[in-house]
């Protein structure tokens, strides 16, 4: 590896499990010194893998859709190392598989406060972090494929899910903001495999 994350330090939400775990296991390979951030106990567990691979990580169980609990993330890496070089805003929920008729505006709203407002907080503060250091950074929002099709096993009216779409179209305007702070901000949608 050329440990090309060496002297950043980067904030992961939904470092749980699946890509965010994924993510923590790669930056940490490349150098990286990590805040990671996931509703679970399983925090823990990835902040451990991660300095098993030689790299440094905090643990916080958090919520990435209270603000309180992102402004902590963003503080403790400042606290801690001083900068904020990468915001990855992993974190998200599926909603279950509810169809839209059988779902609740309960449901909905948290689905909403997780894969909307949770981005937004995470771009919100540690993109002016990155902003007031002057050095510039990245900022990485995962989005969906699932909410811009229906999965092959769907029927009609099942598996809507809204957030993670409206967090990619809004990624153009928070990309603006930060562009003209000197950090970047952009999100991805991981493909999931087709089916045979």
């Amino acid at each position: 590896m050329t440990r090309r994350l060496e002297n950043k330090v980067a904030l992961i939400t939904g470092a749980g499990s699946g890509i965010g775990r994924a993510a923590v296991l790669l930056f940490a390979r490349e150098g990286a010194r990590l805040v990671l951030g996931d509703k679970t106990e399983a925090v823990h567990e990835t902040a451990r893998a991660a300095q098993a691979a030689g790299g440094t990580a905090v643990a916080l169980q958090m919520d990435a859709g209270v603000e309180a609990d992102v402004q902590k993330m963003v503080a403790t890496a400042l606290g801690t190392h001083g900068q904020v070089d990468v915001a990855f805003a992993n974190a998200g929920i599926s909603g279950g598989m509810a169809g839209i008729f059988d779902s609740t505006p309960e449901l909905w709203s948290e689905v909403l406060r997780v894969n909307l407002v949770g981005p937004w907080l995470m771009v919100k503060h540690a993109g002016k972090a990155m902003a007031d250091a002057g050095r510039g950074g990245s900022i990485i929002c995962t989005a969906s494929v699932a909410g811009w099709r229906a999965s092959a096993r769907a029927r009609a009216g099942r598996r809507i899910r809204p957030a993670r779409p409206a967090s990619s179209t809004s990624s153009p305007c928070w990309r603006s903001n930060c562009a003209r702070r000197t950090c970047a901000s952009t999100h991805c949608a991981p493909a999931s495999p087709r089916p045979a």
